[in-house]
């Protein structure tokens, strides 16, 4: 059952930001990033191409604001294996 965030009830949104607090501070503690844009797209005209409600946690490594984003500043964590067992041994 897919929902938007406007059919979402309280506990899920608090399942899904507890979730993401989660995620924020182990992606802190295992790549040091200055700091995260946590976005989530709602609607064709925002860029959500699948509809629901998700959540993009973005580390921030550059000095630039907003969502724009830079390369991986870790090309020796670039695959997704070594990203996965990089978190699950935090």
């Amino acid at each position: 059952d897919l929902k938007s965030i406007l059919e979402l009830d309280q506990s899920e949104l608090l399942a899904i930001n507890a979730g993401a607090q989660m995620m924020v501070k182990r992606l802190q503690r295992v790549f040091q990033p200055k700091g995260f844009n946590l976005v989530n797209n709602f609607n064709k005209i925002a860029g959500q191409v699948v509809n629901h409600y998700h959540l993009h946690i973005i580390p921030k490594y550059e000095t630039e604001y907003g969502f724009s984003w830079k390369a991986n500043p870790h090309p020796e964590k670039t695959s997704l294996v070594s990203v996965y067992q990089s978190l699950r041994e935090e």
